[in-house]
Parts: structure tokens; C-alpha cells; sequence
């Protein structure tokens, strides 16, 4: 979390949970209240006896009479514990207090939600926006591979910070929607009918309210990139249904003209709508966002040693069966130019032979015209009168 977060979030009608030099779990000492989500409070603590910033997030009191609520919020703990990714926040600790309130210690961040950005800056270039795309797909990556899925990825839950000199380092935060895709798990969470997550960036089958895997987060990363690179989001609507059903039904739109075309090919493959037609994991997506950036110069190039690369020409990317066609016009036009020059070459060539074997022997400078016999040394020359 972030101390900028205030400027961008306002309190609720709830009471202020915790206070100035409040002692939490006889650790954690609260400094000041932070920001305000649609869970509970964050507030910024003092770590004793490591002397260590963190942001302490609370429950709202008006919730804990639902047992539900308070497993859906020790789940984001259990959730985020088990991640270890530089890209995705740390939970340093959770726990329950003497009056049933819940909470959780997290790495606290000195950064700007990317919402905050793109309001601010409007379409964000694609090499950067590309670079944060891979920063985010980095950490989805390693919490697919746990069984968890976020289901709440949007602009709000992404933070850039600067971290030992490096801009724009992701920080993805907020998995208080999480669900654990746990093989043995009979514990369902979710409430029949009820659909967690935030309908502008929700894929079409989490808002159907059918089973979800990491396509889902896909299919949100595929929207914040849309963002990122126009400035707005694909889909409006008055209700929060109404864009729903615009999810479900509508192409995306098109894009700018200044946006490359192998940028708008691989957003238009992470927003299918059916989940068997996006990319398979977030690996792969990885793989692809390494290969356009290094194909757009913007930043370093990563060997691969099971991918085919993408250029010259219109070829395809294949990752374990993902397909990414990607063209370059620059690299397209230099075979035509190799055959060109080719050919320019063996048309000399010829012309150059057709002429050696039609000319005659040179005549001394003193003789009118000379007619060369078959035997030169032997023979004379005949003057023509």
C-alpha cells in the first residue's frame, strides 16, 4: 500500500476502526488511518521490534457478523501468504483479535495506482504499457501455478512504484476476492448468485458465474492493456449489467491507428470470449509479451529456446500450441529486395555474355577490314576494293 492512496480514496460512513498509538496483536503499532475498501480499513503501523512500516488492514466491524465475510478475508490472507513473487505483495502476518475483529500485515509500497496514471497521462505508450503487462503477468504466473486465482485484476489493484532505481515496478495487490483451486477443497465461499469482481474488466464466463481458472485474470489483463494503450476501456454503460452483457456480446472495439497491429492481434487474444480461445497459462503470455517488446526495441531481448521467432515476415509464434500471428513490413520488404537485386544481376550477366560472343576481333589501325580465317597465323589478309 501506499501513502498516495489517500489522495485517491475517501472514507466511507464507517467509524474509524483503529488509532494513533493503538498497540495491534501487542505488535503491530497503528500510525495513522491510510485508505478505505469495500472490506475494511488500511492504516499504517509500526512492525516492533523490527521498527518496520506496514499496512494494516481491518475488517469493518459491520461485516463480522457474517462468519462468510470473515473467511473471505482471512482467505485473501491465506491466499497472499502463500506468494513469494517480487511483482505481488507480501503478507507479513494476519490474525484475529479479542473482540472477533480480523487482520492483516502487508508490505507497505511508496507508489501510484496505475488507474491514478492513466487518468492523469491518458494512453499510456505501448513499449511501457507492455512492460507493465509483463510485470503483472509475472506475478499471475506464479500464483496460477498455487491454485489461486486473483478475479479482481483492475488498474485500482496495480501499483507502480520505484524500487532500487527501477520505474514503473508492479506491485499487484488486493486478491480479497481470491479463490483457492484446491482439488479436495469442499469450502465454497461463493455465494450461489452472487458474482465477486468488477464488471468493466470481468471475463464473460466469471460474470456467468461458471468456473473459473487463470484465463479469467487473462482476460482482465487483456482489458487493462486496451486501457492502457487508448486511455479508455473498450465497453460503456449505464449499469453495472449493462456492461456485463456488453462483455459477453460485443467485439472489442478497434483500435488506433498509431497502435502497432502484432500489439492489437495479441489484446484481441487474451479477450476472447471463450476461455479455449485465449492463451493457455500465463506463462505463455509471458513469452509473448518478451518477444514484442524485443521486437519493438523497448526493452532487453530474452532468449527462448522453445519459441520461433517472430521475424522477418508474417510468421507465427507457436508456445505449447498458442499461436500469436505477428507481422513486421519493415523485415517483409527485404526479401523482395535480395530477389530484385538477383535478378538485376543475372540480366547483366546475360547481356554481358550475348555481348562478349557477338563481337569481332579488333583491326590494326592501318587496315581498313580484316576477315579472320580459321587459322590466324597461316592466313593473310584480303583487301577489300
Amino acid at each position: 500500500m501506499t501513502d498516495k492512496a489517500d489522495q485517491t480514496v475517501t472514507k466511507s460512513g464507517h467509524d474509524n476502526l483503529l488509532h494513533p498509538g493503538e498497540l495491534i496483536d501487542g505488535r503491530f503499532q497503528v500510525v495513522r488511518f491510510l485508505a478505505e475498501g469495500g472490506m475494511g480499513q488500511i492504516y499504517i503501523a509500526t512492525q516492533r521490534p523490527l521498527g518496520r512500516k506496514v499496512a494494516l488492514k481491518v475488517m469493518h466491524k459491520a461485516l463480522l457478523s457474517d462468519q462468510t465475510n470473515q473467511r473471505r478475508f482471512l482467505q485473501e490472507a491465506v491466499a497472499v501468504s502463500k506468494l513469494d513473487h517480487p511483482h505481488t505483495i507480501k503478507v507479513y502476518d494476519f490474525g484475529e483479535l479479542n473482540d472477533g475483529s480480523v487482520y492483516m500485515a502487508m508490505e507497505f509500497i511508496d507508489g501510484t495506482p496505475l488507474q491514478e496514471v492513466i487518468l492523469e497521462e491518458g494512453s499510456i505508450a505501448p513499449g511501457r504499457s507492455l512492460r507493465i503487462a509483463l510485470q503483472i503477468c509475472e506475478s499471475l504466473a506464479e500464483a496460477h501455478e498455487k491454485g489461486i486465482v486473483h478475479r479482481d485484476l483492475k488498474p485500482d489493484n496495480i501499483f507502480l512504484a520505484s524500487i532500487s532505481g527501477q520505474k514503473d515496478f508492479v506491485k499487484v495487490l488486493d486478491f480479497g476476492i481470491a479463490k483457492i483451486l484446491e482439488e479436495n477443497n469442499t469450502t465454497q465461499l461463493t455465494i450461489v448468485g452472487h458474482v465477486c469482481g468488477t464488471p468493466e474488466y470481468m471475463a464473460p464466463e466469471q460474470a456467468r458465474g461458471e468456473k473459473l481458472d487463470g484465463k479469467a485474470d487473462l482476460y482482465a489483463l487483456g482489458i487493462m492493456l486496451y486501457e492502457m494503450l487508448t486511455g479508455s476501456l473498450p465497453f460503456e454503460a449505464l449499469s453495472p449489467v449493462g456492461m456485463i452483457v456488453k462483455h459477453q456480446n460485443e467485439p472489442l472495439p478497434a483500435f488506433p491507428e498509431n497502435i502497432p497491429q502484432n500489439i492489437c492481434t495479441f489484446v484481441e487474444n487474451l479477450t476472447h470470449k471463450l476461455p479455449k480461445d485465449r492463451p493457455e497459462n500465463a506463462l505463455i503470455v509471458i513469452e509473448m509479451l518478451k518477444q514484442l517488446l524485443a521486437a519493438h526495441d523497448t526493452f532487453p531481448k530474452f532468449p527462448s529456446s522453445n519459441t520461433t521467432p517472430l521475424f522477418p515476415g508474417s510468421q507465427t509464434l507457436d508456445l505449447n500450441t498458442q499461436t500469436l500471428e505477428i507481422t513486421s513490413k519493415k523485415k517483409k520488404a527485404l526479401p523482395i529486395v535480395i530477389i530484385s537485386l538477383l535478378s538485376l544481376a543475372l540480366l547483366f550477366l546475360g547481356i554481358k555474355v550475348l555481348k562478349t560472343s557477338s563481337e569481332e576481333p579488333q583491326i590494326n589501325s592501318d587496315q581498313t577490314e580484316t576477315r579472320l580465317e580459321p587459322v590466324v597465323e597461316s592466313q593473310e589478309t584480303t583487301e577489300i576494293p
